[in-house]
């Protein structure tokens, strides 16, 4: 009776995480947020703040991850006062060849950083971002891009 318990137990588990996906490993010092919240795949925050985040929108109007780098270059992030750093291009260890964006923002209490790293895949663009207090940021930089390129669709 018991063993039947548990495999009933194990196969409702194995059912209700069915289909779901981080889409990219947790860094070290970060903690998954079993609830990422409204519009996120994904979230995960450190012990400074920063936080991990995965989204993903329509390709619409169609483009590719160059046409969408502009668009966020020049438009984007729908964040107040974020100024543009840096770009660079980024390939996951699964292939997918993507766009990192750098962006900083002077607020009351200090400056902040944003990495965003985009993906076009078919009909869905990926967004992948970290961001928090620009010293965390940086600190940490490494193991965010370690994490942006362990994205998985």
């Amino acid at each position: 009776m018991r063993i039947a318990s548990m495999a009933c137990i194990t196969a409702l588990a194995l059912a209700a995480t069915a289909g779901c996906k981080k889409h990219v490993q947790t860094p070290a010092d970060f903690a998954e947020m079993k609830d990422p919240g409204y519009g996120y795949e994904y979230r995960a925050i450190s012990s400074d703040e920063i936080v991990i985040g995965v989204q993903k929108r329509a390709n619409e109007p169609e483009g590719d991850v160059e046409f969408w780098s502009k668009v966020w270059q020049e438009k984007y992030p729908p964040i107040k006062d974020y100024l543009l750093v840096t770009t660079e291009d980024i390939k996951t260890r699964g292939g997918l060849e993507g766009s990192v964006l750098e962006f900083t923002s002077e607020e009351e209490d200090g400056l902040y950083r944003l990495l965003v790293a985009l993906f076009v895949v078919k009909k869905k663009i990926w967004i992948v971002s970290a961001g928090g207090r620009d010293a965390a940021v940086t600190d940490k930089r490494d193991a965010i891009i370690d994490a942006f390129e362990t994205f998985k669709p």
